[in-house]
């Protein structure tokens, strides 16, 4: 009983964990006038991952600026050809999670009906809330690597006079 009490307990921490986006990426309504590349998780055929913004796409290589939020900002880069798998964020996700507990609770209005209508609801608001989680993100098998180039904070590539550091 103990640990059904604490998993119910848990569960609105646990179904707004993959909510998560880096600062940087903008609000929904700001999309189109964000300077920032999107956010990028990358994995190799090893299994490395590296994550970080957007910088630049090339016919060769992947460049994503590392962990952005600290003074040690990293330029990294990989090779096209030893990409395995990528996920894209490019806007905040919208956090429907709220409509969960609230909707089910409207339920009582429904009288005897509430035994079927309750679970209907309680899909359709769980449905809607995983559609709000992953609205804003492409996976590789989404986007190819040359519309990814849109979300690059350089989409025609790096400039040549461009500084590492």
């Amino acid at each position: 009983m103990k640990n059904k009490t604490l998993v119910f307990a848990l569960l609105p921490l646990l179904m707004t964990a993959g909510c998560w986006a880096p600062g940087y990426i903008p609000e929904v309504e700001d999309i189109d006038v964000n300077p920032y590349g999107g956010y990028l998780e990358i994995t190799n055929a090893q299994g490395q991952t590296a994550e970080g913004e957007l910088i630049a796409i090339d016919d060769e290589k992947v460049t994503i600026l590392v962990d952005p939020a600290t003074p040690k900002e990293t330029l990294r880069t990989m090779a096209i050809e030893h990409m395995y798998r990528y996920r894209l964020h490019y806007a905040q996700p919208v956090d429907y999670t709220w409509t969960i507990p609230l909707f089910s609770l409207f339920t009582i209005t429904h009288g005897w009906f509430l035994v079927l209508t309750f679970p209907v609801n309680l899909i359709t608001t769980i449905a809607v809330t995983v559609g709000g989680e992953t609205a804003f993100r492409y996976t590789e098998k989404e986007i190819s690597l040359q519309d990814l180039r849109m979300f690059a904070r350089f989409p025609q590539g790096m400039p040549e006079n461009f500084m590492r550091k």
